[in-house]
């Protein structure tokens, strides 16, 4: 990967950052190791501002007078007027660490009016307890951040200790958040390991693209995230202030720098119903708001579908929904026909339900033959690409087209551990 700024040096010399350079080659091919070797970036999600806000990939949270809107080309995080307003936009999918690698999380992001007071915007890789980030505040102007268990950290970008971008750093260049950037942080996390905050800029001499980097940090006596699996967000808070502030937010990515190969477990429930013409709920997936217990902090393990089986008397339809609420409450694990203990699932079922109380947004939909057998691995194509977003929950639901049918049915999440 390249880790500092990405402008050749003449002399096949280090740049002064602590990267190598190759003479007639360019930028740094350096990893975060200090290897000599290029490491190609997987993307684990990119995720475009273009097609308006959804429920399968955005995690809106809004306050008083803050809202999250889109207009097909960027998304503005906005405060409103009141003084309590405060708005965020967090992925759905959360960026999963892999000890050996890198991870880099992007976010292309444009503040077209600075803050007063105490207003305060950020922008990165974070949650309510743990992050890495960008912002900038009224009292305290561009600053970089960290936050581990819930203390956050910040340095101002005076104290940036590779290139304050003020006009007297490496680069000469000057930040402006009116412009619109690309914001990039890189970091190794076995627990520690060095952190690098960058801004994709514009060299003003040959016009190129490169990425500067701005600050490095290195945690000291204790681990730097106490959970580095972490959504790419972006809020902005009023703290009192009576202004309305706003950020536009364009694309957001988190890549592993080589190759991603996850660890997972697969979690599954079965359940026998009676099918009728009404929607009828089988098995309910909800990831549970703290994992693991005791630990403090919110659950950060990416669930994705795994696939479905079912046995059915009659023809039947079935729909995987997002979202809705059901007339029963969710139980953890285990249940009565599974093994799996409580500590070894981030996901809690609902096996009781019988139906929806409010309905919810239909993802995938399809057909079972009754009388063929069992009918297995129905789910395919986009369904295994949806990821649990937060605490929604995700339901396997069963309904025949005349008449009523025994239904017997297995519903399968794959939990990236």
């Amino acid at each position: 990967m390249s880790s500092g700024n990405c402008c050749p040096n003449p002399q096949g010399m280090g740049n002064g950052n602590g990267d190598i350079t190759i003479a007639g080659v360019g930028p740094a091919v350096n990893s975060q190791f200090d290897e000599l070797k290029v490491s190609e970036r997987t993307p684990i999600f990119e995720i475009s501002s273009t097609y308006g806000i959804s429920a399968l990939r955005d995690v809106i949270s809004t306050t008083g007078t803050g809202t999250v809107t889109n207009n097909t080309v960027v998304y503005e995080v906005a405060t409103g007027t009141g003084s309590a307003g405060a708005a965020s936009l967090e992925t759905a999918q959360r960026g999963r660490y892999q000890p050996g690698y890198a991870a880099e999380a992007g976010i292309a992001v444009r503040v077209p009016q600075l803050p007063t007071g105490s207003q305060i915007g950020r922008w990165g890789l974070f949650g309510i307890e743990n992050g890495l980030f960008f912002g900038v505040s009224g009292n305290e102007g561009v600053f970089v951040g960290v936050r581990r268990d819930g203390v956050e950290t910040r340095i101002q970008q005076n104290d940036w200790n590779i290139d304050p971008l003020n006009g007297t750093g490496p680069s000469g260049l000057t930040l402006d958040l009116n412009d619109g950037n690309i914001f990039q942080i890189d970091f190794t996390w076995y627990g520690f390991g060095v952190i690098e905050w960058s801004v994709v800029m514009q060299n003003q001499q040959t016009l190129a693209q490169e990425v500067v980097t701005v600050h490095r940090y290195k945690p000291i006596s204790f681990t730097s995230l106490e959970d580095p699996n972490l959504p790419v967000k972006a809020e902005v808070q009023n703290n009192g202030e009576t202004t309305s502030f706003l950020i536009r937010v364009a694309g957001r990515q988190y890549s592993i720098l080589g190759e991603n190969v996850p660890s997972f477990r697969v979690t599954s429930a079965r359940r026998t119903v009676t099918a009728t013409t009404t929607l009828t709920p089988l098995l309910s997936f909800q990831r549970k708001a703290e994992f693991p217990a005791g630990s403090g902090r919110p659950n950060s393990i990416n669930v994705t579908l795994e696939g479905l089986d079912l046995v059915t008397g009659a023809d039947i339809f079935y729909q995987i929904v997002l979202g809705g609420t059901l007339n029963t409450a969710f139980s953890d694990f285990p249940t009565a026909n599974t093994n799996i203990p409580a500590t070894e699932t981030a996901l809690r079922v609902n096996n009781t339900a019988t139906s929806f109380s409010t309905p919810g947004q239909v993802v995938f939909q399809g057909l079972a033959v009754g009388g063929q057998g069992n009918q297995t691995n129905l789910t395919e194509g986009n369904l295994l690409d949806i990821v649990l977003p937060s605490t929604s929950i995700i339901t396997l639901a069963v309904g025949t087209f005349s008449g009523s049918t025994t239904v017997q049915g297995v519903f399968r999440a794959s939990e990236e551990w």
